[in-house]
């Protein structure tokens, strides 16, 4: 899947969240992370693995930059 623009992201950037919750304490911004993947699914976007048959999807850039675009406030 390397350079197929199909390896979701989402997974990696849940994790980023809870490194910066459990091992630096900053429960604000993972609490910010997270809220920022759940508004960008809550606003229909998927990635291939993850859409259903009716769905479009994305590609794995698009999705993580939609999620930090959410995270920096746009």
């Amino acid at each position: 899947i390397v350079n197929k623009g199909i390896a979701n992201p989402i997974a990696s950037i849940l994790s980023a969240a809870m490194l910066v919750r459990y091992s630096l304490a900053l429960e604000e911004e993972a609490k910010t992370i997270e809220k920022a993947v759940d508004t960008v699914l809550d606003d229909g976007h998927r990635t291939a693995d993850i859409a259903t048959s009716e769905q479009s999807y994305i590609g794995t850039d698009k999705m993580a930059d939609l999620i930090i675009k959410e995270i920096i406030g746009k």
